[in-house]
């Protein structure tokens, strides 16, 4: 089961209580354009601190998300005056986005989550990360990234994987993936198969009477099994592993990673 992997994880969730825009300070505004996901935050150059900050789905158009993310960011600095200084943009659809927004500095996701990563937990020497359509590994030594490597070319091992098979084949939200996940009891295994072999075994453990707790958990798992032996492999597994992206948002993931 999952929770018996609780020890070797630190879940964290960031507090955003004290999430707000200082009138007269300045700010950087910074734009993740994700192939699933588009995130855009304002932090303070002061102290790096967090102003404001928005969370949307793409669905397919970049642009239209940046554009609803920068008016949210607008929405929240409500009629206080400040002064943004500099735009950047990392993600799958930085270039297009960096056009849109007048050709500002654009960073590939590696150096952005690595820049991110030493930033946040400075002893960090691998970063695990998931995002909706790929995977991505860092390895760093002294606090550089020394080696990486990315995966684009199965879906098996990523966050669109996970949220479409327990939707559309158990009718679970992906709010309640880890929940569920987490009541299991006895997981299914699904292996390091690719997601059309994955789906098919999951229907077929659905029809034999398994539970949707198993079937969920042993999504999970398939999750860690695909990224270890796909995206890591025979590379070094540092002492301080962050695991990024937005899967890792989902507690199960990670669990089933430590185990």
């Amino acid at each position: 089961p999952l929770n018996q992997a609780s020890h070797l994880l630190d879940f964290r969730v960031v507090d955003k209580s004290d999430v707000k825009i200082i009138e007269g300070e300045k700010y950087i505004l910074g734009i993740d354009a994700g192939s699933t996901t588009t995130k855009a935050v304002l932090f303070n150059v002061k102290d790096k601190s967090i102003g404001a900050e928005v969370y949307l789905r793409t669905l397919g158009n970049p642009i239209l998300a940046t554009k609803q993310c920068i008016e949210q960011l607008i929405v929240q600095k409500e009629d206080k005056k400040i002064e943004i200084i500099q735009c950047a943009v990392t993600g799958s659809a930085r270039e297009m986005v960096s056009v849109y927004l007048d050709n500002c500095l654009t960073f590939n996701e590696i150096l952005a989550h690595a820049r991110g990563a030493s930033e946040e937990v400075p002893n960090v020497d691998t970063v695990f990360e998931i995002g909706g359509q790929d995977s991505k590994f860092i390895s760093f030594h002294g606090g550089i990234p020394v080696d990486y490597a990315m995966n684009e070319g199965c879906s098996a091992g990523t966050g669109s994987f996970l949220e479409e098979s327990a939707s559309v084949d158990m009718g679970i939200p992906v709010t309640e993936i880890a929940s569920i996940a987490k009541k299991s009891d006895g997981p299914i295994s699904f292996g390091e198969r690719c997601a059309a072999f994955i789906n098919t075994d999951l229907r077929n453990a659905l029809q034999q009477g398994a539970s949707r707790e198993n079937v969920v958990a042993g999504l999970v798992y398939s999750i860690a099994d695909n990224y270890i032996s796909r995206i890591v492999g025979p590379r070094h597994l540092g002492e301080t592993i962050l695991f990024l992206g937005g899967v890792a948002l989902n507690e199960a993931v990670g669990l089933a990673m430590a185990s």
